[in-house]
């Protein structure tokens, strides 16, 4: 769930709860992903990403609205259970034939504050559509 697709050239990063922000960065369609260090501390100016939650979602902005909309009803289904929710992230990439990422706060600031950040562009990677077949193997590793 680390790899994030964009057909836009925008970005939209952030926690759901919030509100993500929007960040119009040129990317060439593909698929990416998020490394350590992505999130650093704003500065004034900067376009901020609020975390109220230690986790953060990174979706093509085209269809930041529909992941917004998403989270806040499987939230209320799930009382906000953040590994429910995760768990049902395949049914928003089927509905809107988009890959969405998701990660931890620690794992890309390396610590967890819940506060103010700004995005550090050059820890944007470049990757690889992720195989069907590797999803399909840890579907049917839960059905054992």
């Amino acid at each position: 769930m680390e790899v994030f697709e964009i057909k836009s050239g925008s970005l939209a990063v952030g926690d759901p709860t919030v509100g993500l922000v929007e960040l119009d960065l040129g990317l060439e369609p593909g698929f990416y992903r998020l490394a350590a260090g992505a999130l650093i501390p704003a500065v004034v100016g900067d376009s901020l990403i609020d975390l109220t939650n230690p986790y953060l979602f990174a979706v093509d902005a085209s269809v930041q609205e529909e992941v917004e909309d998403w989270f806040e009803e499987v939230g209320e289904e799930c009382s906000y259970q953040i590994r429910q929710i995760i768990d049902r992230l395949p049914e928003l990439e089927e509905e809107l034939g988009i890959r969405v990422s998701f990660y931890w706060e620690t794992d890309l600031a390396g610590l967890a504050r819940e506060g103010q950040y700004r995005l550090n562009e050059n820890a944007i990677e470049e990757t690889e559509e992720p195989a069907p077949e590797e999803e399909d193997e840890e579907d049917g590793d839960d059905e054992e």
